[in-house]
């Protein structure tokens, strides 16, 4: 189990739904950003700093195998799950060990204990920012992303929507990059303007600003107790004029 927190830890166990899990796609693009960062994984007396992904697309959160391994770490029991993927395919029935684990920030500041399932391999290599201009921008906002000094590079822990309302604090700042920080108790992530980089939306030209047409304009929506997605894009496609209709 757990090991015993101080006062100012935050000590709770999540259940893990053992029917219907969905497991996203993690392979890593140079052009977007996810949301990872850096944090100290504790299973009894074993600790180890590690690579972190947050997904709020899947439902279970993950610990890679080769984690549990150098923790020598043992599970609490098994359970089988049939894993749901996109285009809704779903996977034979799969056996995966529980793992109670404490997770802290690198400051020991804040920690948390959940339950994890195991994975083999949670998923491929995941760039980190590089970008000088986007560093300059987090910079000048005092924000320190714990994982660009993260020595390692492979994703051992996997935190989806089970485990992450938790850990969101509300706080995020949009910067004209179109980055966004996402603060969470552990530590600031970044994410990047998904949508406009893969042409599902686009910025409107600064030509074209005078002209009549018909834009939609869009805004982030917060929802920490959201079983799914937390932060969801929402367009406004309400008409201003009598008469007009979208």
């Amino acid at each position: 189990m757990c090991p015993k927190l101080n006062k100012k830890y935050e000590q709770k166990l999540c259940s893990i739904k053992s029917e219907n899990s969905l497991s996203s796609n993690c392979n890593g693009n140079q052009s977007i950003y996810f949301q990872t960062l850096c944090v100290f994984i504790r299973i009894k007396d074993q600790e180890r700093k590690v690579r972190v992904l947050i997904d709020t697309a899947c439902e279970n959160s993950y610990i890679s195998e080769s984690v549990t391994s150098i923790l020598k770490a043992t599970p609490l029991r098994e359970e089988t799950i049939i894993h749901s993927l996109f285009g809704g395919n779903e996977t034979k029935p799969k056996h995966h060990s529980v793992y109670s684990i404490e997770v802290s920030d690198l400051k020991r500041s804040y920690a948390c204990c959940f339950e994890v399932l195991s994975e083999k391999k949670i998923c491929g290599f995941i760039s980190k920012i590089e970008d000088k201009r986007i560093l300059n921008e987090l910079k000048n906002k005092e924000i320190i992303l714990s994982d660009l000094n993260c020595k390692e590079t492979e994703i051992g822990l996997l935190i989806g929507a089970d485990n992450i309302g938790k850990l969101l604090t509300g706080n995020l700042i949009e910067f004209d990059s179109g980055l966004t920080a996402i603060e969470t108790k552990p530590g600031w992530t970044v994410i990047e303007k998904q949508w406009e980089n893969l042409n599902i939306i686009e910025r409107v030209p600064e030509v074209e600003l005078n002209n009549e047409c018909h834009y939609l304009p869009h805004r982030p929506v917060i929802k920490l107790d959201s079983a799914t997605t937390k932060i969801r894009p929402v367009f406004d496609a309400s008409a201003r004029e009598k008469g007009n209709h979208l």
